[in-house]
């Protein structure tokens, strides 16, 4: 009886929150405003599927509108989720912005991004790669955004100076396991950083591949 009235209040809170998620929705995406003409990508009645490709801008009502955010929650336990495309308007990824997505294989994070928060891309096992760009803003990244990532092999980061990140913003076994790739006069920074000292192999990623599928 428990275990049914647990289900029933859970399903109530869903409802609710599904109802109030979004303000609007544009060619398969979910928005809300967020400040002004700016929005965020949020969720709303359908999961997302596949390669999702986030528009810098969008119109609506007459007005048009920079997409600057990709809100808490946004694509969480969206399991057939492959793929993300994220627009260089984006400034924020929220907490558990992917939470759950099982099926996600890589990302790409763009330099316009300051802020990814707590839990943005947990339990996302089969991501195996990750690509943190150059950008003239300091970015940082949250406790715990990369936790469960069971299949997170490498790590480029393309940044002179090394982002900010949290003593748990990746599980110990990726310290241990994971590769990181940084500039070449970087590697001793990196070593004395706070945090990402913590790598037990900081090594240099070759110049002319900035893609994370070359290792």
């Amino acid at each position: 009886m428990k275990k049914v009235f647990l289900l029933f209040v859970f399903s109530l809170w869903l409802s609710v929150l599904t109802a109030s998620a979004y303000e609007f929705e544009l060619d398969g995406l979910y928005y809300n405003i967020n400040g002004y003409k700016t929005v965020e990508v949020t969720w709303g009645l359908q999961y997302y599927r596949g390669n999702v490709s986030i528009p810098s801008f969008v119109s609506y009502q007459g007005e048009k509108y920079e997409v600057t955010a990709i809100g808490a929650s946004a694509f969480v336990f969206c399991d057939e989720l492959t793929g993300v495309d994220i627009p260089a308007s984006v400034t924020e990824i929220g907490a558990s912005a992917f939470n759950h997505c099982s099926n996600l294989i890589s990302v790409d994070i763009p330099s316009s991004v300051t802020h990814i928060g707590s839990f943005a891309f947990s339990f996302c096992s089969r991501l195996g790669s990750i690509m943190i760009p150059y950008s003239q803003q300091p970015l940082i990244i949250d406790d715990f955004a990369f936790q469960g990532c069971d299949g997170l092999t490498g790590v480029v980061c393309l940044a002179e100076t090394p982002p900010v990140i949290m003593s748990h913003t990746f599980d110990q076994r990726h310290y241990k396991t994971a590769s990181l790739k940084v500039p070449g006069n970087c590697v001793d920074t990196y070593r004395a950083a706070e945090n990402w000292s913590q790598f037990a192999t900081i090594t240099v990623f070759v110049t002319s591949y900035y893609n994370v599928d070359h290792w």
